[in-house]
């Protein structure tokens, strides 16, 4: 069987022109290429940039804060400087010597290290304030410290003075007119010169007899011609306080006795010409004046 020649279908064939094809490609490829470079950059830029918001924003926060630590710091500088100050009045105020401020410079003076230095040559000035910063706390903790243990050597001394000067004989221990000052005299009773080792307060029978600084009662009793009498050792003053003539005692030894505490009333015990107190101070087993030990005024008032 014979086919006919039209009938006979031929197979689809494309001719490709390659360099055409290359030509209309290339472009194609190029621009893919060159969008994805650009989008890459792009995204690399907004990237870098939000990083660079957030560094930025963390670095104004620090900076913020450095500067908050540098005011309080300097707020922490100006206590420690009004606390000096109220160490030198607290030391004068207690009769203790000030110390300069070359002296207190040394408590707290401190010397920059190599390192240090060169950060401040080439630091940044953010690095440089930090620097300061750290300097400045050092500083005020050092001075904090030495002004802490000399405000303890203060109070210390203070604590002394306190004892020593509730201990000194320094007032009256009754009000009433002087009739025998402490000295050469002639004696009342027994007419012959001697040496009168206190002073005479004259006053009505029964009035009060107020101990003139803190102690210990040593004794407290009858002693020849200081009749009924009462002694009071002051420890820290070095110093002994006798009251005779009593007509009465209200306190015996071992008894602690403060400052304005009666200790009795006013007598004529022992030998005496009328009631009065017989008052004597004695420094290092010494009689010593007690006018000398007295800062308050007598009114030296007339007894009817």
């Amino acid at each position: 069987m014979f086919l006919r020649k039209e009938n006979v279908k031929h197979p689809f064939i494309i001719n490709i022109n390659v360099p055409m094809l290359c030509f209309l490609i290339l472009p194609a490829i190029m621009i893919i290429v060159l969008s994805g470079v650009g989008f890459y950059k792009s995204a690399l830029l907004i990237t870098g940039n939000v990083a660079y918001q957030k560094e930025n924003l963390k670095y104004k926060n620090l900076v913020a804060r450095i500067d908050s630590l540098e005011n309080t710091v300097k707020l922490e500088s100006k206590l420690m400087d009004r606390i000096s100050n109220i160490e030198n009045d607290l030391s004068l105020s207690y009769g203790i010597s000030v110390l300069s401020e070359d002296i207190k410079k040394m408590g707290i003076g401190g010397r920059l290290s190599i390192q240090e230095k060169a950060r401040l040559l080439i630091g940044s000035p953010l690095e440089n304030k930090v620097l300061d910063i750290e300097e400045t706390i050092l500083s005020n903790k050092r001075q904090f410290d030495f002004l802490k243990d000399r405000l303890k050597t203060v109070n210390e001394i203070a604590e002394k003075q306190k004892i020593y000067l509730s201990e000194k004989p320094s007032i009256y221990p009754v009000f009433g007119r002087i009739t025998s000052e402490f000295g050469n005299r002639v004696h009342p009773i027994f007419e012959g010169t001697s040496f009168h080792e206190g002073i005479d307060i004259a006053n009505l029978m029964w009035t009060p007899v107020i101990a003139t600084a803190d102690g210990i009662c040593t004794y407290s009793g009858v002693r020849g011609s200081y009749g009924l009498m009462v002694e009071v050792t002051h420890r820290s003053s070095g110093s002994v306080t006798r009251y005779a003539h009593l007509k009465n005692a209200n306190i015996k030894v071992g008894d602690m006795v403060k400052r304005y505490d009666i200790i009795g009333n006013v007598g004529s015990s022992g030998v005496s010409t009328g009631p009065h107190l017989h008052y004597e101070v004695r420094v290092g087993g010494r009689a010593s004046n007690p006018r000398l030990h007295m800062i308050d005024n007598n009114s030296d008032y007339i007894i009817d």
